[in-house]
């Protein structure tokens, strides 16, 4: 009797968003689409949130529909089948779920209505030069004066940055604390005087952020959650980061290499025919196949509120460690042709996908928690082992 969809009402709302993508995603989307934030088109955004499907999950008063896990995760297939980026959505969906919680009642008045309507996103503003992981270590100063804060500092992998309105910024307000205490969470309009974003490229296409802070002065309105308690925010915007695979991009690199497999090349030769190639790409179909139920089964602990925690962390860190692995073995497989470079989103042809597959594969070990992160919290969660992270 287990079950393996995501249920009726979950599949007649993909149903209804793939509609909506059908009728609204042009062939000028189409062809600017992209994996991560520089997908992202304003216009765009403010018909997704019209029609409902850009913060369905959030609460009524805010905005959303209120809809359930399932029906989340099968909205975020819809999204990949067309190749629009959810990179902006989740981040600023993160985002707005700690000001629902944390934040002052003017800055929600604020921010989250224009969040709903599709009228801006936000970025995070965790990592520094000196500290990436280890978020806790920021320094990043923010000073009271007189009527607001002061902030100077330097941030890394600002992701969005050059494109939003806001960053979610972590910022030490009392030096003389221990390590996770003295920490205070902003948001930060990036439009402040003193704010400067400068964009970098990385492997996978995708421009992060280096952004400086220069005696920004901030309302304290944009304070969210108590001074020198920003530990107490971050773990919960942490953990709704943790705990997802990256099962669509698996399926999708592996069909493009199933795809090349079974073409003909100038030779008459069928790569498929080959016994080692149909094995090479059996096993790759074994990994996505565990890793896809693996994380359907997170899915369910989370929904239903079972389980020691531990298992989305643990479906997180297998699947993305068996996409580097088989995103390796796949570009080989599919050499020289892998050489040809491919590009996000359902149709990249053959060997193309297994390219854009192999670029994407190392960033997904640091998305949403690193894997040494995730292993920690399985063997301390799910086997009883002390705790080992900082």
């Amino acid at each position: 009797d287990i079950e393996f969809g995501y249920g009726a009402e979950a599949d007649r709302f993909a149903d209804e968003a793939r509609e909506f993508f059908r009728r609204n995603w042009t062939p000028e989307l189409r062809e600017r689409r992209h994996y991560a934030w520089e997908g992202y088109d304003p216009e765009f955004w403010k018909r997704l949130a019209g029609a409902g499907f850009l913060y369905p999950a959030w609460p009524r008063v805010y905005g959303g529909q209120e809809r359930g896990r399932t029906e989340m995760e099968a909205l975020a297939a819809v999204f990949f089948e067309f190749g629009c980026t959810r990179h902006p959505i989740d981040t600023t969906g993160m985002v707005a779920a700690s000001l629902m919680r944390f934040g002052q009642e003017d800055l929600k008045q604020e921010v989250l209505g224009r969040f709903a309507r599709g009228e801006a996103i936000s970025s995070l503003g965790y990592s520094e030069p000196g500290s990436g992981s280890d978020v806790a270590d920021a320094q990043t100063r923010a000073v009271w004066d007189r009527d607001g804060w002061v902030i100077n500092g330097q941030k890394m992998f600002t992701s969005g940055a050059n494109l939003g309105d806001y960053v979610f910024l972590l910022a030490r307000t009392d030096p003389e604390a221990e390590k996770h205490k003295g920490l205070t969470l902003f948001l930060v309009p990036l439009e402040m005087p003193g704010v400067e974003v400068r964009p970098f490229e990385t492997l996978s296409d995708e421009k992060t952020n280096a952004t400086y802070y220069s005696n920004v002065r901030l309302p304290d309105r944009y304070r969210v959650g108590e001074a020198n308690d920003g530990w107490t925010v971050l773990t919960y915007a942490l953990e709704l980061e943790h705990g997802k695979g990256v099962i669509l991009e698996q399926r999708e690199m592996l069909r493009g290499a199933v795809e090349w497999a079974r073409s003909t090349d100038a030779a008459g030769q069928c790569p498929f025919e080959r016994e080692s190639v149909r094995m090479r790409l059996a096993r790759a179909a074994v990994h996505t196949e565990v890793a896809d139920a693996i994380n359907r089964a997170a899915l369910y602990a989370s929904t239903e509120g079972v389980g020691d925690g531990a298992i989305g962390p643990m479906a997180k860190f297998f699947s993305t460690d068996r996409f580097i692995e088989d995103a390796a073995d796949l570009m080989d497989l599919c050499a020289p042709d892998s050489l040809l470079r491919g590009r996000y989103g359902g149709g990249d042809s053959g060997a193309a996908a297994v390219e854009f597959g192999y670029r994407l594969s190392t960033a997904t070990s640091i998305y949403g928690g690193t894997s040494e992160i995730m292993k920690s919290i399985v063997a301390q969660g799910s086997l009883g082992m002390p705790r080992s992270r900082s």
